[in-house]
């Protein structure tokens, strides 16, 4: 149900976007960190908490109608982790889409600024990793891989246009983003649920995003 309502809402979006008649397109790359705290509580022995950081790199291209981005990509999550218990380096796939509604101010002739919001549904393609010198591939299918990985991300930020020419334009982004647990991490906070205890998991962290456009 949940990413029904999510698909349903981008297509509102989109039609909504559609209706705008100043049109953009380009290029776009991001670089991001998402940091993963786990909060995890037993009734009688205590609390623990651990953590740990995602580096986010993506491409896409984007379509600009003004009021409202319509974008695809694919989305890159690296893992490094070394403790006591040993190493794990890892990376999963996404194709991302998305739509982003945001309000251009302009401030000079050459420049325009942006608050925005929006949301962006990642689906995970594949996962390649190796721990403790052990290397594995997971890919969409696989077992529950079809969307036991995807994800739903919310994106609040501010962004700034600098307009080159009457075609080119070059642009800056920065948002922080919330990020949905999986289908998994939900079904492990359940697990901790029957037997007793409580376990919460929230992702979020800041989001560079640097793009190329062109304006028909």
């Amino acid at each position: 149900m949940k990413k029904f309502l999510i698909t349903a809402l981008l297509l509102a979006l989109l039609s909504f976007s559609l209706s705008a008649s100043d049109f953009s397109f380009g290029i776009s790359g991001n670089f991001g960190s998402i940091n993963t705290n786990y909060d995890l509580s037993v009734p009688g022995l205590g609390s623990i908490s651990d953590s740990n950081k995602i580096t986010q790199w993506a491409v896409s291209t984007f379509f600009d109608l003004k009021l409202a981005d319509i974008y695809i990509g694919l989305k890159f999550h690296d893992i490094s982790i070394t403790d006591n218990e040993g190493t794990l380096d890892e990376r999963n796939t996404y194709l991302f889409f998305g739509v982003t509604l945001k309000y251009p101010f302009v401030i000079t002739k050459n420049i325009e600024f942006f608050p925005y919001l929006g949301f962006d549904y990642s689906r995970f393609m594949n996962c390649e990793g190796n721990e403790d010198g052990d290397n594995y591939n997971l890919r969409r299918g696989d077992l529950h891989a079809s969307d036991y990985f995807d994800f739903v991300n919310l994106n609040l930020g501010l962004g700034l246009d600098y307009i080159i020419n009457s075609n080119f334009y070059i642009r800056g982004q920065f948002h922080y983003t919330f990020q949905s647990n999986s289908d998994l991490q939900e079904d492990l906070t359940e697990l901790y649920k029957k037997a007793g205890a409580h376990l919460s998991i929230t992702q979020n962290g800041p989001v560079f995003y640097l793009a190329v456009g062109y304006r028909l």
